[in-house]
């Protein structure tokens, strides 16, 4: 087997997308990708029906080579420069977010036939999330002209699995809505993402009733931008262990991928397993550290195996479809790994 290498099913990835689109009805779904920009996961999204939203030229590139259709892209980035704009704006984008009023006066410049959404700060509120938005007391200086030159708003809940942290933000919403006017409109409300797999379907009846009673008194249209939910699960990766060192609280696993793969970068939370060798029930449980030859002294993924583990042995990390591969690089000029799409 070719190490290192990333693996994407296909499959996972629709059930994931079916899954959320169940837990969010009203919502019509932009995938966040951020998460994973790989143009092969790309291509399996956008084969899904979901639109796709983008942050960056380069990531707005990306969508048009694998053949997305330019209605159905966002540029959810509230700060660009004018370049971005004119380019992105040029070659069919027509929904961009903003969070201050010289964001404003760009789009309305250079994008003028653009839907304008403006992003509201949220962070008071949920401290854990992104710090994005405009406040609003910023909002209510300058009312009037806002309420002629938007088409809608937007927040962003990190983490977004707290159903206290919903109903504030929902309450913030209807407020909102009411000061701007937004009544009959067709406003667009976009909710954001940072939804989680293992979220219970209490929070997502809840958000739904929020979101409900909020298009009953409005007649808003909702969007939501998943991405780690349709990723994550759907990633694996594959490296070869190149040494095993023993230490006195743990084994050390050098391995032929990591910094420069992308790994490391977030927490790991999945699972490995020997794909050279069957684990052994009445094994105790190991510790193993698992870094790469680029910095020998950092811990990429620790986890408790009952699986042996020696040299020449390929191992395979689970859940690493999200924040993983766009974070590879070419730290020491290592070449991008292979990735694949399996059913």
């Amino acid at each position: 087997m070719d190490t290192p290498r990333y693996e994407f099913s296909k499959s996972e990835i629709q059930r994931n997308y079916k899954y959320i689109s169940k837990r969010l009805p009203l919502c019509k779904l932009f995938y966040a990708m951020k998460a994973n920009g790989n143009e092969k996961v790309l291509k399996v999204i956008k084969e899904t029906g979901a639109g796709i939203e983008c942050a960056s030229k380069y990531e707005f590139d990306c969508t048009r080579r694998v053949g997305a259709n330019v209605t159905n892209l966002i540029f959810g980035l509230p700060v660009k420069t004018v370049e971005t704009i004119l380019y992105t704006y040029e070659n069919g984008c027509r929904y961009y977010v903003f969070d201050c009023l010289n964001e404003l006066h760009k789009l309305k410049k250079y994008a003028p036939d653009a839907k304008r959404i403006l992003r509201i700060k949220i962070s008071d509120l949920v401290v854990s999330s992104i710090n994005y938005g405009m406040p609003l007391q910023e909002i209510a200086d300058n009312l009037e002209e806002i309420k002629e030159s938007i088409h809608g708003i937007s927040f962003h809940i990190s983490y977004n699995n707290n159903i206290r942290s919903i109903q504030d933000v929902g309450k913030r919403i209807d407020e909102l809505m009411e000061q701007l006017e937004c009544k009959g409109k067709n406003y667009i409300i976009n909710i954001g993402g940072g939804y989680k797999p293992d979220t219970d379907d209490e929070f997502y009846d809840v958000y739904h009733n929020i979101l409900t009673n909020i298009q009953e008194k409005y007649g808003c249209v909702f969007y939501a931008e998943p991405g780690n939910i349709i990723v994550e699960t759907a990633g694996f990766f594959y490296a070869k262990v190149i040494s095993v060192k023993k230490t006195e609280n743990s084994t050390i696993v050098y391995m032929d991928g990591g910094i420069p793969n992308g790994i490391g970068y977030e927490t790991f939370l999945g699972d490995i397993e020997n794909c050279s060798r069957s684990s052994n029930s009445q094994n105790e449980l190991k510790v193993y550290e698992f870094r790469d030859c680029t910095n020998l002294n950092e811990t990429l993924i620790r986890v408790q195996s009952k699986y042996d583990i020696e040299i020449g042995d390929i191992i395979k990390f689970d859940h690493l479809g999200a924040y993983s591969i766009v974070f590879q690089n070419h730290f020491h000029m290592w070449e991008q790994c292979r990735v694949d799409i399996v059913e």
